[in-house]
């Protein structure tokens, strides 16, 4: 939990394009990062409570944020965890698939995060799959999320996007931490939407440290030949 409030301990992790982007201006996921970055993030997911999207990653990758390695869910259920954490998608008019693949694939808790405009039909809905958080009356009230999720038990959050999420808690001052691993790839290869809504984001890190973990060697083939990178990996830490 985050020592000075009664929220979460929050973190967002990202892959960006060199140039800050993290999908197409279709909203379509391109793979930015490699496996070395995926095992990473599963590790991430591994030892949080929760993760948490907005409903337009959901309607545009349909993820099914479950944790990928044997291992690590053996080692949850082995702590008396559910193998996957909680499952929480913030989306406020509750368009939320009931056969999105959160619902489908993994056991563990489903959270969906819904306004008090939400159609009452959808919502009904998505109670059979999902518990159901009413936060805020046209929109989500972030603050109020949190504080809800800290009351079902969830002290250690990840959040995996997208941009308009991502953006809503840096700006609201309810992010503790980012990881950002960042590829080669730019607007040149179809990248348009930026990792946050925000241009002036960076304004937002006043009084952040900022720790260059590493940089990992990534392989990837052009035209028949293998080419080495030096990829970076950021920690920015409040």
């Amino acid at each position: 939990m985050n020592e000075s409030s009664s929220r979460p301990f929050v973190f967002i992790n990202a892959a960006m394009s060199a140039d800050g982007k993290i999908a197409t201006i279709e909203r379509k996921q391109t793979r930015i990062s490699g496996s070395l970055d995926f095992d990473r993030a599963d590790e991430l997911r591994a030892t949080s409570d929760a993760i948490m999207v907005g409903i337009g990653t959901v309607l545009s990758d349909n993820p099914s944020l479950t944790v990928k390695s044997a291992a690590r869910r053996e080692n949850r259920r082995a702590q008396g965890l559910d193998e996957n954490p909680a499952r929480i998608v913030v989306d406020s008019m509750a368009r939320t698939p009931v056969d999105a693949d959160i619902f489908k694939k993994g056991a563990g808790r489903k959270i969906i995060a819904v306004s008090g405009s939400a159609p009452k039909e959808n919502v009904k809905e998505l109670s059979k799959e999902a518990e159901i958080i009413v936060a805020g009356e046209k929109t989500i009230d972030l603050e109020k999320l949190l504080t809800e999720l800290t009351s079902r038990g969830i002290n250690r959050l990840m959040v995996e996007g997208g941009a308009t999420l991502n953006w809503g808690l840096i700006s609201a001052g309810l992010v503790d931490e980012i990881y950002i691993f960042i590829g080669i790839l730019s607007s040149e290869e179809g990248l348009h939407r930026r990792l946050w809504m925000e241009r002036d984001v960076w304004r937002s890190f006043a009084g952040w440290s900022c720790y260059h973990v590493r940089r990992w060697r990534m392989e990837f083939s052009f035209d028949g030949r293998n080419n080495k990178f030096n990829n970076p990996f950021i920690l920015l830490s409040r």
